[in-house]
């Protein structure tokens, strides 16, 4: 039985918290640089979420193995806060879709502030 529309929170929050919340998405190190960029530059003593959405696939073992992937990778970037002297958890979002993750985890969350994107310290042309 496929799961689409699950969220897996490390902990419970209030409505409308203060948290900044950072979209970990594409590549490693794309989603490091944006995590480092949004500690340096809102930081602050502020507590962050740093939130992965995963589109589950049809075989439960590779799905399996990938969620393995994804949560160690939460796991560094957690590292990398605590290094920065940052607080912050870690939610993992199961959805059919990025963009219903993210509509659902501001909806549920009361999100105001949410870091996207790719890192800031690179020139893209277009």
């Amino acid at each position: 039985m496929k799961m689409v529309g699950s969220i897996e929170i490390s902990k419970r929050e209030m409505v409308m918290d203060e948290k900044i919340y950072v979209a970990v998405v594409g590549k490693d190190l794309e989603s490091k640089s944006s995590l480092v960029w949004a500690i340096q530059n809102i930081g602050g003593g502020k507590e962050f979420c740093i939130v992965y959405v995963h589109q589950p696939i049809q075989s439960s073992v590779r799905n399996r193995k990938e969620k393995e992937k994804v949560h160690k990778n939460l796991d560094k970037y957690l590292n990398i806060c605590r290094q920065m002297q940052v607080s912050a958890e870690k939610i993992f979002i199961e959805m059919d879709s990025v963009e219903k993750g993210i509509l659902q985890l501001i909806s549920d969350r009361g999100v105001r502030k949410l870091v996207m994107g790719t890192a800031t310290d690179r020139h893209y042309s277009m």
